[in-house]
């Protein structure tokens, strides 16, 4: 199904140039925001698990600076599995690509009331930028990384090519909006597992000790776009020289 990646990007491009004249623009006099003035904050994560993992330690640093701001999390069913036990969200939505089923999601969401939403999809996102616009209306948006939709956010860390540093550093720069130093945040957070999940990765573990290996490293072969999957033989050469 990877043929119609193409084509749902050029439908989202033609909606947008249809929409974009009814998009709020951005007010960058509202940031930084003060967060000890707010209630409630939605976070847009509507990707992969592995997108929702280097989050993280944004959401743990957003509770740990505001403790009285309730957060929740627009997630996707790819993620769920990851965040279903997570205590730090009061609320956890799905985006399900399903027009009808989102459009409900959207307007449980306006009832709620966010006070601030905040696009954790780096880079423009046709997706992350309607969602922005349509879950709290009138409220502070902050993104990261926005090139071509920089003027539709009150706050955009700006996208610079020559940006080395790790993906988990990159995010956490949203907490930069709320006055928050994100350079002083830590980059580690842990999921919230059950007792049988974790019990499962220890045994699993306890497992792979008892054969002749002295070290374990864990290696994703797994990528988001098959353009993303390295060659057999990097993979090869990059196992060889960790042994």
């Amino acid at each position: 199904m990877e043929f119609l990646k193409p084509l749902e990007h050029k439908f989202k491009a033609s909606v947008f140039n249809l929409l974009k004249l009814f998009l709020a623009r951005g007010k960058k006099e509202l940031i930084p925001i003060d967060g000890s003035k707010l209630q409630k904050v939605l976070f847009l994560r509507p990707d992969k698990l592995g997108d929702m993992i280097i989050s993280f330690p944004v959401f743990e640093s957003f509770k740990r600076n505001f403790p009285q701001v309730k957060i929740s999390i627009l997630g996707s069913p790819r993620s769920r599995m990851i965040i279903k036990n997570d205590n730090r969200f009061e609320k956890q939505y799905m985006y399900l690509k399903n027009p009808l089923k989102d459009l409900k999601t959207i307007r449980e969401i306006r009832a709620d009331k966010y006070d601030c939403v905040v696009d954790m999809i780096r880079e423009d996102s046709v997706t992350s930028l309607f969602l922005s616009q349509l879950t709290a209306p009138g409220k502070p948006r902050v993104g990261l990384a926005k090139v071509k939709y920089d003027m539709y956010y009150d706050f955009n860390d700006p996208f610079t090519t020559d940006n080395k540093n790790h993906i988990i550093t990159n995010t956490l720069k949203v907490l930069d909006a709320f006055g928050i130093d994100s350079s002083k945040e830590s980059g580690y957070a842990e999921p919230f597992l059950t007792t049988e999940e974790l019990r499962f990765a220890k045994q699993t573990i306890e497992q792979l000790k008892k054969t002749s290996l002295t070290k374990i490293i864990g290696y994703n072969l797994s990528a988001g776009m098959p353009n993303r999957v390295w060659a057999k033989e990097k993979s090869v050469e990059l196992v060889q020289q960790l042994l």
